[in-house]
């Protein structure tokens, strides 16, 4: 099985994120990638522990990717094959997250 997540954040969000996990060091700009890489960050814990949760030999979960900018959508594949889910997260103070899990099996 191959697979992917994604996380899509506003700029709330964004910026709760990149304040709690720098533990306020980092500034929330989307043009320093030591702040983007926050989001990275968080996208690979997921996918680490969805790997070790699953514990399945065969499943393989791409790495993440960065991308920034405005009105940016997450477009399901439409295979057959392939299933897709969004879990939103409210975030306590505003923002919203995405997680966006998209699966072959």
């Amino acid at each position: 099985m191959h697979g992917t997540s994604c996380i899509m954040a506003d700029k709330e969000s964004f910026a709760a994120y990149v304040g709690a996990m720098g533990g306020g060091m980092i500034s929330p700009d989307l043009g320093d990638s030591v702040a983007l890489s926050v989001v990275g960050e968080l996208a690979n814990m997921v996918n680490g522990q969805t790997l070790t949760k699953m514990n399945v030999e065969g499943v393989d979960l791409t790495p993440p990717q960065l991308i920034t900018g405005e009105n940016i959508r997450a477009v399901p594949m439409e295979r057959e094959n392939t299933r897709t889910m969004t879990i939103p997260f409210s975030l306590d103070g505003g923002g919203v997250v995405y997680l966006v899990i998209s699966a072959e099996v």
